[in-house]
């Protein structure tokens, strides 16, 4: 994310933000759809290229979404602006965790995390990374129906 976030905002500078940030959701949803396969005898360079793809989308996504947002306000609402998108963010990682946890509860129970409950517990896994890909995706339907920016290729 680090590596791309510069490089994709400079792009968004150029182009559609839009479809820079719809792209990067879209391959940020393909990252949980990889890991919505994982198993107990996943390997690890299957999880870290997952996660390279995750990190990669929210790269794409973060920098041109905030650009667009940005440049869809006037000057003197920037604060405004600029606290939202924080709190939408925060608001974000709250219900994500939250729907997690109540997929974890849902289908382990009401038992200590531990070897015996593995299967229920890559089951979990792979229904929030479900869930959250199904979610992404949908993202990326709103972000692509969003207004173009004027002036932008």
């Amino acid at each position: 994310m680090a590596l791309i976030s510069p490089f994709a905002g400079r792009l968004a500078d150029r182009l559609e933000p839009r479809l820079i940030a719809s792209g990067g959701m879209a391959l940020s949803a393909a990252g949980l759809l990889m890991l919505a396969f994982i198993g107990q005898d996943t390997s690890l360079v299957y999880l870290m290229a997952a996660l390279v793809v995750i990190g990669a989308g929210f790269g794409f996504f973060s920098s041109p979404n905030t650009s667009a947002v940005m440049g869809a306000v006037e000057r003197k609402c920037y604060g405004v602006a600029a606290s939202t998108l924080g709190t939408m963010r925060l608001v974000r990682q709250m219900l994500s965790l939250g729907l997690a946890m109540l997929l974890f509860a849902l289908i382990i129970g009401r038992v200590p995390i531990s070897a015996a409950v593995l299967p229920e517990f890559i089951d979990s896994l792979r229904a929030s990374f479900t869930l959250f890909a199904v979610l992404s995706l949908a993202g990326v339907a709103a972000s692509l129906a969003r207004n173009r920016i004027a002036g932008a290729a």
